[in-house]
């Protein structure tokens, strides 16, 4: 239970938070709530101001299956069939499942301003589902379609506006029809007011929305170009389709900006993005947070939830066509299912939070976080329905893109810390290989010293019986001229012992006759018994044998009266202190506390100092690398026990 507690906190803050920002959104940022007067009984009074802004929401006169003309209302007394506000009802039927959500309507609006002069006015036409005719103060200003209750209907949806002249009374007139669309008539509030108030407005909406497109857009194609270069490809790449697809999902901003013409096909694409983006993020969730070891066919909540997505995304495109074949009574179906597809992701959203503690996910409290965030913009969506934003776009659209600023923060540190596990193990898997090649190499050279050893003692008996045969006959200079070569021999390289340890005075000794063939002059001090502890003359050697073939290397770059090479080991405490010195050119690269291989044209680290200093590590001591006036230090400290 304790592990729960912390992403359990950052949860419930990040929820308090989002409820906190989305009521203020509601209260300050939504067209139904936003101050001013409301219209009653088909009429809307205004107080005659300078620069005003209004919603013309309430108190629409409302006629069903009725295609009304300015003339109509001249001629006749008519009565409306109720009066609506904008957005109550999202179909002519009225909301009743026993009536036609489909069909014709004609909606009609006073509005007095209260100025005497004339005024430009200019009035945002939102989406008109699906074609209508505007009619202002009698004349015929607008048509989009063809609004008709015949075999002449055509639909065309799109978002525009209209600037036009008037006083104190303005009469708005639309005939609306509609035959193929999940949406009838008037469903998105208009707004009215002066001219620059309202293009003030409609340039913030749509600065705001281009904004969250093209960030989302730009994140999506980083993501795909990221994800052909990185190990955790598959990942990556679903996570630049996520954004891509919600950026799809907000897509509209842009499509009228761009004043693309009809925007149907945009709305069977909107609403494909928009359920593909909820389908993407339970994909990811299920793939990255949950456990490893069970693969996602084994996963059936995950796989139903899937397939559920894929109907959705699926109905979303094909159910335009399917109402134009007549099957309108898939409405009431098509939206409980996509409510039903909502509750399923918010639900599965929250299990995968909870499978990321089990499973040890590092970033547990952010994914509760970014879950609580995501369904809270579903719920409010759900269950707040007169709200309509003014600047900052719809609840999904903030919770969405702040699940994909997390979610995306969530991945990139995964692929950070999968790149420097796999870099760790590749530093290992080298130091290992090194290691034993250093073995290897040592042990060869330990089996040749030890195999010249054995045939010294071999042939020293027979110099021993010759040397008693001199010694019997009493002849002193052929005793003599033989101690002088023998004297010879033993000269060769490897046959002085420099200390008592047989490995590492055979490995110095080794060394040295490198060293004094190439002219590097070598002075030695070493002072070590034949075992030092719990220090195994393995490492001993991988040591001493890195750090004396460096400085010969390095001494070979140098002229010839500087060569020079110093080898001391002593004991200092409970340390033994390996200490080597050596001239160099100059010429080292030190970045970040490492030096850079000459060998490798200095792009990673010399392998040798590598494996001195985890062989440092692993007893406790440091390794210490220092260059001053071309003369290379390098000391090594190792605890032991005896």
């Amino acid at each position: 239970m304790q592990r729960y507690l912390k992403p359990l906190s950052v949860f419930f803050i990040a929820a308090a938070v989002t409820v906190i920002i989305f009521a203020l959104l509601y209260r300050y940022d939504n067209k139904y709530t936003y101050p001013g007067p409301m219209g009653s009984n088909g009429v809307l009074l205004l107080n005659g101001d300078d620069q005003f802004l209004v919603y013309p929401i309430d108190g629409w006169e409302f006629y069903r299956n009725r295609l009304l003309s300015p003339d109509d209302f001249t001629a006749l007394t008519l009565t409306p069939d109720t009066y609506l506000y904008i957005g109550q009802y999202s179909g002519f039927g009225l909301d009743d499942p026993q009536e036609d959500p489909f069909g014709t309507a004609t909606y009609r609006l006073h509005v007095f301003t209260g100025c005497t002069q004339e005024k430009t006015y200019m009035l945002e036409l939102p989406e008109i589902f699906s074609a209508y005719r505007l009619f202002i103060n009698g004349r015929h200003l607008v048509t989009e379609g063809t609004p008709a209750s015949d075999g002449s209907y055509q639909a065309h949806i799109f978002h525009s506006s209209i600037t036009f002249q008037a006083a104190d009374h303005i009469e708005i007139i639309f005939q609306t029809a509609n035959y193929d669309h999940y949406y009838s008539g008037l469903v998105y509030p208009p707004l009215f007011g002066t001219a620059p108030a309202v293009q003030k407005l409609m340039n913030t909406q749509m600065l705001m929305g281009s904004m969250r497109f093209f960030m989302a857009v730009t994140i999506g194609v980083f993501y795909f170009w990221t994800g052909l270069s990185v190990q955790d490809r598959k990942n990556t790449l679903w996570f630049g389709l996520l954004c891509l697809l919600y950026a799809g999902s907000i897509s509209y901003v842009m499509v009228h900006f761009l004043g693309l013409g009809n925007v149907g096909l945009w709305y069977r694409l909107e609403d494909f993005c928009f359920y593909g983006t909820m389908l993407c993020i339970t994909l990811i969730c299920t793939t990255l947070y949950q456990k490893k070891d069970v693969p996602l066919r084994e996963n059936k909540i995950a796989l139903a939830i899937l397939f559920l997505g894929g109907t959705v995304c699926l109905s979303s495109f094909i159910f335009p066509t399917l109402i134009d074949l007549g099957l309108s009574g898939l409405v009431f179906f098509y939206s409980r299912l996509v409510d039903f597809y909502k509750i399923a992701v918010t639900c599965y959203l929250f299990y995968s939070a909870f499978q990321s503690v089990k499973s040890n996910y590092a970033y547990a409290g952010a994914l509760f976080a970014a879950a609580g965030i995501y369904t809270i913009s579903l719920g409010t969506d759900a269950l707040v329905p007169l709200y309509e934003p003014i600047r900052f776009g719809w609840p999904t659209e903030i919770g969405g893109f702040v699940f994909i600023l997390i979610l995306g923060a969530l991945i990139t540190l995964d692929t950070v810390r999968n790149f420097r596990e796999r870099q760790h193990l590749a530093l290992q898997k080298d130091y290992m290989e090194t290691q034993l090649f250093l073995q290897q190499e040592h042990y060869q050279k330990l089996s040749d010293q030890i195999a010249q050893t054995r045939k010294d003692r071999h042939d020293l008996q027979h110099h021993l019986r010759v040397l008693r045969n001199h010694c019997i006959d009493g002849n002193l200079d052929r005793l003599a001229a033989y101690l002088d070569g023998l004297t010879d021999y033993s000269a060769l390289p490897g046959d002085v012992p420099l200390c008592e340890n047989f490995a590492v005075s055979s490995l110095v000794s080794y060394y040295a006759a490198i060293a004094g063939k190439e002219q590097i002059e070598v002075t030695t001090a070493i002072r070590l018994p034949e075992t030092v502890g719990d220090i195994s003359n393995q490492d001993l050697c991988i040591i001493t044998g890195n750090l004396l073939e460096n400085a010969i290397e390095a001494n070979l770059h140098c002229d010839r009266e500087h060569r020079f090479l110093s080898v001391h080991m002593h004991f200092t405490g409970n340390y033994l202190a390996i200490l080597v010195d050596n001239h160099f050119d100059g010429n080292c690269q030190f970045r970040e506390d490492r030096f850079y291989s000459r060998k490798r044209n200095y792009r990673t680290e010399g392998i040798g100092i590598s494996s001195v200093k985890a062989i440092a590590d692993k007893y406790m001591g440091q390794a210490s690398f220092q260059m001053k006036d071309k003369v290379f230090e390098a000391s090594i400290l190792l605890k032991y026990c005896l």
